[in-house]
C-alpha cells in the first residue's frame, strides 16, 4: 500500500464498523426535518409543490393505514414498484415509521423479475402505480397486499393532461379494487398520527437488490444504522446542501446511489427534491434546471452525454447547476472537462455498491482538489484496502489489486444468503469483486470487475485501460472491450466501436493507436463496428450481451 494521506489516516481511524451511538432512523430525520421547515418545499412533481408539514402528514396517515387496516407488523418487507414520484418518497418513509422493511424494484422490471423478488424477500405488499396495476394484479392474495397510485392525483390537471399524452390516464373501477387492491390516496389522507417507531439500529431497514433478479436475486441487507452513517457521511462532504437548495434527481431510486444522494440527504438537511419520473426524458430535466434553478443535480454519465448532445442546450440555464453528481459508470477526464466547459458547472464523480450503502468514493467539491480520472477519496468514517488478488496481501504500492472496503455503512449480509455474504465480508471488510488501486494522494482508480478481468497470454489485461487508449482516437463516440476464449493465448481481445456522427474510422489507425501504447498483449485481436451498443437502463454498456453474441457467431 502507498503511504496514507494524513486526511485519509484521520479519516480511517475515525470510527470502526460500529453502531452510530445517535442513529436515528428515516422517519426520525424526517420529522426533525419537518418541524424546522414546515412550509418549506420538500419536493416538486410534475410543477406541483409539496411541502414538509405534507409530506409529514401524509407519511403519518399511511404509516398508520398499513398498521392498523393492513396489519403490517414490525419487520415485514413491503416492495416499492415505483418511480421518482410521490407516492415512492411517502411510501419509503411511512415503512420507516412502523418499522418495516423497504425493497424498491425497478419499475420497468417483468413481471418475472417482481415475483422473484416477492418470493425471496417474503414480501408482505407491494406498492405500485396505475401503469403496472395490469402487470401485477395477479400477484394480490391474502399473503400479498397491492397498493395502486395514480400518478395524477399528485399533479394539477394542467400537467395531468400533458402526462396523458405519455402515460394515459388510469380510472380504478370497484372491481379491480375488490380484487385485494388497495387505493393509495385512500390511505394517505385519513389525519391518523398513530403510534411512535419503534426500532433498533442494528434492524434492518431497506433491501436493495441488484439489478438482475431474474435468476437469483440478492439482496443487500441495509439496516437504520448503515443508512443513517452514510447520510451523515455525504451531509457532511456536501456542506452547502441546506434550506433552499434544490437537488434534481434524475437517477431512479432504486439505485442506492440515487437514493442516498438524491433523495434521503437533501430530506435530511430541509432542502428541496425536483422529482424527474421518467429520467430519460431530457426535456423534461432541462426545464426543470431552469424554471427551479437547481443547484445540484444527481445523474448519470449517459445522461450527462444527453445532454450534450443537444444542440439547443444552452438555451436553457444549465449553468445553474453548480455541481452535476455522477454514479452508475465512471467518466472520462476527456467528458468531464469538455462538459465543465461548454456547462459552466463542476462534474463530481462518485463510486459506490449497494451493498455499501450506495457511497464510499467521492471526488473533491473543489476542482483543485480533483482528480478527473479517479472514483474520488474515501467517505468519512470509511476505510479501504488494496489487496493482490493471488497472495491475500495488500498490493505493492501503486499498483491494481482487489478494493476492500471496511465501515459502518457497509451491510448487515446478504438477505436469506449465507453463502454468498460468508464470499464478500471478511472481519468486517467487504470484498468489492473491482480492481483498483490508490495513489499517494489517497485517490482511488476503478480498473473493472474482477469476473470482467481478460487474462490474455497468461497477463491481466484491464478493459478500461485498453478503452482509453482507443477513445483517444477524435472520431471514437464509444468504445467496449471484452475478452473470447481462445486455445493458445486463454483469451484474445475484442473491440467494439461506435464512431461520431459523420466520421469515419479504419480498423488500421486504431491498431496503429494500440501498437503505440499497449503491450502485444493486450492488444485487441478483432474489431467491430456499431451504431449502437446493447445497455442497461442506466446507460452501462452490457458486456455479457456483446459476449455471448460473439461465442454464438463463433460456434
Amino acid at each position: 500500500m502507498p503511504e496514507k494521506s494524513k486526511d485519509q489516516s484521520s479519516r480511517e481511524s475515525a470510527m470502526d464498523s460500529g453502531i452510530a451511538a445517535d442513529t436515528k432512523s428515516l422517519y426520525s430525520m424526517l420529522k426533525e426535518t419537518a418541524e424546522k421547515n414546515r412550509s418549506m418545499p420538500a419536493f416538486i412533481f410534475w410543477k406541483r409543490r409539496f411541502t414538509y408539514d405534507a409530506l409529514l402528514k401524509m407519511v403519518d396517515s399511511l404509516a398508520e393505514s398499513l398498521r392498523s387496516r393492513f396489519s403490517i407488523p414490525k419487520g415485514a418487507r413491503l416492495g416499492l414498484l415505483l418511480p421518482n414520484s410521490p407516492p415512492l418518497v411517502v411510501s419509503l418513509y411511512a415503512i420507516s415509521k412502523i418499522s418495516a422493511v423497504g425493497v424498491p424494484i425497478n419499475p420497468k422490471s417483468s413481471l418475472r423479475e417482481i415475483e422473484n423478488v416477492v418470493r425471496h424477500s417474503g414480501m408482505r405488499c407491494l406498492i405500485t402505480t396505475d401503469t403496472n396495476l395490469e402487470k401485477v394484479k395477479g400477484l394480490a392474495s391474502e399473503d400479498l397486499i397491492i397498493i395502486v397510485a395514480r400518478m395524477q392525483d399528485f399533479i394539477s390537471f394542467g400537467s395531468a393532461i400533458r402526462r396523458s399524452f405519455r402515460h394515459g390516464l388510469k380510472y380504478l373501477d370497484q372491481e379491480e379494487l375488490s380484487e385485494g387492491v388497495a387505493k393509495f390516496s385512500d390511505l394517505i389522507y385519513t389525519g391518523d398520527n398513530g403510534a411512535e417507531e419503534d426500532y433498533s439500529p442494528s434492524e434492518v431497514a431497506l433491501l436493495a437488490y441488484s439489478g438482475s433478479t431474474s435468476l437469483s436475486p440478492k439482496a443487500a441487507s441495509l439496516t437504520h444504522n448503515n443508512l443513517y452513517v452514510n447520510i451523515k457521511n455525504l451531509a457532511e462532504w456536501f456542506p452547502k446542501i441546506e434550506r433552499r437548495t434544490i437537488t434534481i434527481a434524475a437517477v431512479p431510486f432504486h439505485h442506492m446511489f440515487s437514493l442516498l444522494i438524491a433523495l434521503l440527504v437533501p430530506i435530511s438537511s430541509g432542502s428541496t427534491i425536483v422529482l424527474i419520473e421518467d429520467y430519460r426524458n431530457v426535456d423534461d430535466i432541462l426545464n426543470s434546471i431552469t424554471e427551479y434553478l437547481c443547484d445540484y443535480f444527481v445523474g448519470n454519465p449517459s445522461v450527462f452525454k444527453e445532454l450534450l448532445e443537444r444542440k439547443d442546450l444552452l438555451k436553457y440555464r444549465i449553468g445553474t447547476v453548480k455541481v452535476f453528481i455522477a454514479g452508475g459508470d465512471t467518466v472520462t477526464e476527456e467528458f468531464a472537462r469538455h462538459f465543465e466547459e461548454i456547462t459552466g458547472s463542476s462534474i463530481v464523480t462518485t463510486y459506490g455498491t449497494k451493498e455499501v450503502t450506495g457511497v464510499s468514493h467521492i471526488n473533491p467539491l473543489d476542482k483543485r482538489r480533483r482528480k478527473y480520472s479517479s472514483i474520488g477519496r474515501l467517505v468519512n468514517n470509511t476505510e479501504a484496502r488494496i489487496v493482490d488478488d493471488e497472495t491475500g496481501e495488500e498490493a505493492a504500492e501503486g499498483s491494481v489489486g482487489l478494493l476492500w472496503i471496511r465501515g459502518p455503512q457497509v451491510m448487515k449480509e446478504y438477505w436469506k444468503n449465507k453463502e454468498a455474504t460468508e464470499e464478500v465480508l471478511k472481519d468486517g471488510w467487504f470484498l468489492t469483486g473491482d480492481m483498483a488501486r490508490i495513489d499517494s494522494d489517497g485517490f482511488y482508480f476503478l480498473y473493472q470487475r474482477k469476473r470482467e478481468a481478460i487474462v490474455s497470454d497468461s497477463s491481466m489485461v484491464y478493459a478500461v485501460e485498453v478503452e482509453e487508449v482507443l477513445k483517444q482516437n477524435p472520431s471514437v463516440d464509444e468504445v467496449a472491450v471484452i475478452g473470447l476464449p481462445d486455445e493458445k493465448r486463454g483469451e484474445i481481445i475484442k473491440a467494439y466501436i461506435i464512431a461520431k456522427e459523420g466520421e469515419k474510422i479504419s480498423e488500421k489507425e486504431l491498431r496503429e493507436l494500440c501498437d503505440s501504447q499497449l503491450s502485444e498483449y493486450k492488444r485487441p485481436t478483432i474489431y467491430e463496428f456499431r451504431s449502437e451498443l446493447p445497455k442497461n437502463m442506466e446507460g452501462q454498456v452490457i458486456k455479457r450481451i456483446l459476449r455471448e453474441e460473439s461465442l454464438k457467431e463463433g460456434e
